[in-house]
């Protein structure tokens, strides 16, 4: 079978979906992954082969969110502008995606599930299209119905009557942080995957003193994020007996700026082996970083400004698993900070809700089983669909 994989436009969704990628490949399958120039490199990173097709996506497609107060932005506007790129990138390239899946024989159409190009991919081609959440969706409501708005042209021009929807939806998300209100999809173990890196003595060793991450990720890059950053670290830094790591790629450290000495760095460590040995985890709630501190089983505190941070947010707190602070004054207040860490450190209950939804994350079928399901959509391709290839 041929995996066409249709990547999103930006890091932290694609790491999302490379397990399951390496899941196709280890049961036979071919799998070749189409990306825009930015994600050569991490896909090469994790195996897997890449091939470029259009240009540079840019900030703006990872965080397409204007620098405006959080709060101020109505939650169906964010909806829209974090689907425009994908819009846009769906208008740019889908001949030639279309043109790559049907030269290279494709029987199934991967992609993420903000990535509206593998829906229309799939239909031209009547391949069976599987959609890859990354955790709590964005990707669906307002961002979806917009999507349907402005790809109707094109839909129309290359003969299908609108969006279709995908034909299986992958879903790594415990069912603890599902949004109710979305469409369930076929339940996948989340395996934590943020690239390769070192792995540094210290980060295999327990520590002493109970060890607090912050861990930034991508979303030091969406407005307003780091100045948050800077009063969570001056917050962390104040507390006695416990030892301090941060996450943090070099244009992320960049962004906040200097650590205190307090701190360690740990610049190329994945951020799974880095939780691993920590008690508590610190940062946006950005789903694919949130959902890697619940498999490691361990109490988040989770500082969201935009709708989908915001989204996962509320579901870990309601789960008793963290505790997420408001966006604005709140996330500014050092000693509110601080003692929100401590309360994650020393309640029990936070350990233990941690505790059950890692052990939700651990119950999910396997990858493997996922697998048999998309073989059998592809044994259902009609015979005239399979002569053509």
């Amino acid at each position: 079978m041929k995996i066409l994989t249709i990547a999103p436009l930006h890091t932290t969704r694609l790491t999302a979906m490379v397990p399951f990628c390496w899941a196709l490949r280890a049961t036979g399958h071919e799998l070749l992954v189409a990306c825009v120039p930015d994600l050569v490199e991490t896909i090469r990173g994790a195996g897997l082969n890449a091939v470029v097709i259009g240009e540079s996506a840019g900030a703006d497609a990872a965080h397409p969110f204007p620098a405006a107060p959080p709060g101020t932005l109505d939650a169906a506007d964010c909806q829209r502008l974090h689907a425009r790129p994908n819009v846009e990138h769906a208008e740019r390239t889908a001949a030639e995606h279309i043109g790559l899946a049907e030269g290279w024989g494709a029987d199934v159409v991967l992609f993420d599930q903000t990535v509206f190009t593998g829906r229309v991919v799939a239909a031209a081609l009547g391949l069976p299209a599987v959609a890859h959440r990354a955790a709590v969706e964005p990707a669906s409501g307002v961002y979806d119905e917009y999507g349907r708005q402005q790809l109707a042209g094109l839909c129309g021009h290359i003969g299908l009557h609108g969006l279709p929807d995908p034909d299986m939806v992958v879903d790594p998300c415990p069912p603890s942080l599902r949004d109710p209100d979305v469409q369930p999809g076929r339940a996948i173990r989340f395996v934590p995957f943020d690239g390769a890196g070192t792995v540094p003595d210290w980060a295999g060793e327990r520590p002493a003193k109970p060890r607090i991450c912050m861990a930034a990720g991508d979303a030091l890059r969406r407005p307003g994020n780091a100045d948050v950053a800077r009063r969570a670290v001056e917050a962390l830094a104040g507390l006695d007996g416990v030892d301090l790591v941060a996450v943090m790629r070099p244009a992320d450290h960049a962004a906040v700026g200097e650590l205190p000495d307090r701190f360690r760095l740990a610049e190329s460590t994945p951020l799974n082996v880095v939780l691993q040995t920590c008690a508590v985890s610190v940062g946006f709630g950005d789903p694919a970083t949130g959902l890697t501190a619940a498999a490691a089983g361990i109490p988040q505190l989770v500082l969201p400004h935009w709708p989908d941070q915001v989204e996962y947010g509320a579901r870990l707190a309601a789960t008793g698993a963290g505790i997420t602070v408001p966006a604005g004054a709140a996330q500014h207040d050092v000693a509110a900070l601080r003692a929100a860490a401590e309360r994650l450190l020393h309640e029990h209950t936070f350990r233990m809700e941690a505790q059950r939804l890692q052990a939700e994350i651990a119950d999910a079928p396997a990858a493997n089983d996922v697998v048999s399901l998309v073989e059998d959509l592809a044994r259902q391709v009609p015979a005239a669909v399979q002569r053509r290839r």
